[in-house]
């Protein structure tokens, strides 16, 4: 909804992919993988995901989105024996943790995929050790805010382990279950894109790695809707069962005498979500999350800066150390996100602030069904709760 408004705004003031505003990235055509290997893989068309993807966020599944705060009520919810493959995503990433860890206790095996043993690794059953993302080789199109084609030539630093890339243990995995036909060679995939826009590597290292097309910016004056033209209300969320105008929904949670205070989390800007958590010149910037709040809450709870307090919501609590700041509303608390790691093979990292996961609710998929309408995307919900404050 708040993404709709913002779109609803620039059109209205004129920034809609103007100077100023929100720009539709200008990409080079590269051919997909389907496209250079002609691959044509099962139907699944009949064959319903077992967490719903298709009936509460059908413009999201189509876009191959997932729903990860309804992950553990989908999982809990199934009668079907299973098989995960995780990669990247940690119980760290998920709201309300300790749910999401008694869900995976209920999967059949447990594959997962990751740079270090994290928390979702002391589940699985077999862990695979992939690069670390400074490794990996190839190349990258810019695709947010690109005014104009460009792409980045990735060398890849030499490897410390052994390790593989993503697309390697996919390769290996395929292999083994002997489909082949579904086994990627990678060079042969980059050579096919970049020659697609008349490039190789070599060209691009002669550029410095960076090849930039100069083509000159011009605003985009036909769109993808079903009009060609910017649409405020939107047919499209209309018929997927969305509200087509941005509307004001009532929060899940409101603030009450249990829980007065609203909680809000955003990320560190040199925190690249949990992908980075194990670097100690990281934690020299700051090592641990902290618990912003408003000069008239810490008067009121009697806390001066640094001085340590419970955040308690319905599903948990955490111990955090108070940051007194003029620029947070008296009504909200808010921390960061990244923090609270608990799996020794995180080293670097370990023992570092507290996970804010553990006081956000996860949703279950009644709650999002109820909430079509208003639910387009994949995170809704999960931040819409109330927390009370008190000195530890």
């Amino acid at each position: 909804m708040t993404a709709h408004a913002m779109v609803v705004l620039q059109s209205l003031v004129g920034t809609m992919d103007r100077p100023g505003g929100l720009y539709f990235s200008r990409t080079p055509k590269i051919p997909s993988l389907k496209d250079v290997y002609q691959l044509s893989y099962p139907d699944f068309h009949g064959k319903p995901r077992f967490d719903d993807p298709e009936n509460i966020t059908p413009l999201a599944f189509k876009a191959k989105k997932a729903r990860f705060s309804t992950a553990a009520d989908a999982i809990l919810q199934d009668t079907k024996p299973r098989v995960a493959l995780f990669h990247s995503y940690n119980t760290t990433s998920f709201s309300n943790p300790r749910r999401f860890e008694e869900a995976l206790k209920k999967l059949d095996f447990i594959v997962n995929v990751d740079m270090y043993l994290t928390e979702l690794g002391m589940y699985a059953d077999i862990l695979l050790p992939e690069n670390l993302w400074i490794e990996n080789s190839g190349f990258t199109v810019r695709s947010y805010q690109a005014e104009r084609p460009q792409v980045l030539l990735d060398e890849g630093a030499p490897k410390l382990r052994d390790t593989k890339s993503y697309g390697e243990i996919v390769n290996g995995i395929l292999a083994a279950m002997k489909l082949y036909d579904f086994v990627v060679d990678p060079k042969k995939l980059a050579g096919a894109q970049l020659g697609a826009i008349g490039l190789d590597k070599d060209k691009l290292r002669q550029a410095n790695g960076v090849f930039d097309s100069g083509e000159p910016f011009r605003p985009k004056e036909k769109f993808r809707t079903p009009s060609g033209k910017i649409e405020l209300y939107s047919t499209v969320l209309e018929q997927a069962g969305h509200s087509p105008m941005p509307e004001w929904v009532e929060p899940a949670s409101k603030p009450s005498a249990d829980y007065p205070y609203y909680v809000v989390t955003h990320h560190l800007p040199w925190m690249r979500m949990l992908k980075n958590a194990n670097d100690p010149i990281l934690k020299d910037l700051q090592c641990e999350n902290k618990a912003h709040i408003h000069p008239s809450v810490a008067k009121k709870i009697g806390v001066k800066d640094k001085d340590l307090v419970w955040l308690e919501s319905p599903v948990g609590r955490i111990k955090l150390k108070v940051a007194i700041t003029e620029g947070i509303r008296p009504d909200t608390i808010m921390t960061e996100h990244g923090f609270g790691i608990w799996a020794k093979g995180r080293c670097r990292g370990f023992g570092w602030g507290q996970n804010e996961g553990e006081i956000l609710p996860d949703r279950t998929l009644a709650e999002m069904k109820q909430w079509r309408r208003y639910a387009a995307g994949r995170g809704v919900g999960i931040c819409d709760t109330t927390v009370r404050i008190t000195k530890a």
